[in-house]
């Protein structure tokens, strides 16, 4: 097994592994799920608001995004312990998650943030759709029916000569 690049190094990121199999919107590095969440969701607010577009690399300490990304990354990390990534992914997409725009909110308690409770409700709502969807049974189209002969009736031919409407083109 090949050895890990240490964090912050130049290779960090740049291959592909179980826990970076994402990519950044704005760089195309490998990031975690929770990373890629909190990037699209802060990208979808500065785009629903008209907001300048963010510097390059917001997240990195310093910038002004910087706790606003982490607060997402935390709040993203917590929630995967209750929902799977596709029911996030989907939630997100969804109408359910329309106008929130942050998954964790600014808190003055212990952590410095607290999970958004509209944001569980939508997870937990398209949750119970996605459950009710894969329950419904599947009715196959695709059935093939055995198929009768059916015979063609034969074509009454007549000859070009006698024909009263040949005859009549005739005169």
């Amino acid at each position: 097994m090949a050895d890990k690049p240490k964090l912050f190094h130049s290779e960090y990121q740049t291959k592909w592994s179980e826990t970076h199999k994402y990519k950044h919107q704005t760089t195309g590095e490998h990031c975690t799920f929770a990373a890629y969440i909190a990037e699209y969701l802060i990208l979808r607010y500065h785009d629903a608001f008209h907001k300048p577009k963010p510097p390059y690399k917001f997240w990195s300490k310093g910038e002004k995004l910087h706790y606003t990304f982490i607060r997402q990354v935390r709040a993203c990390n917590q929630l995967l312990k209750k929902f799977d990534e596709k029911i996030i992914i989907g939630a997100i997409n969804s109408p359910h998650f329309e106008k929130i725009f942050y998954l964790g909110l600014y808190a003055k308690v212990v952590g410095g943030m607290k999970i958004n409770d509209v944001a569980v409700k939508a997870f937990e709502s398209y949750n119970k759709e996605e459950e009710a969807r894969s329950q419904r049974v599947e009715v196959n189209l695709d059935v093939e029916e055995e198929k009768k002969d059916v015979k063609t009736r034969r074509k009454q031919s007549y000859k070009k000569s006698k024909s009263t409407l040949n005859q009549l083109r005739n005169m």
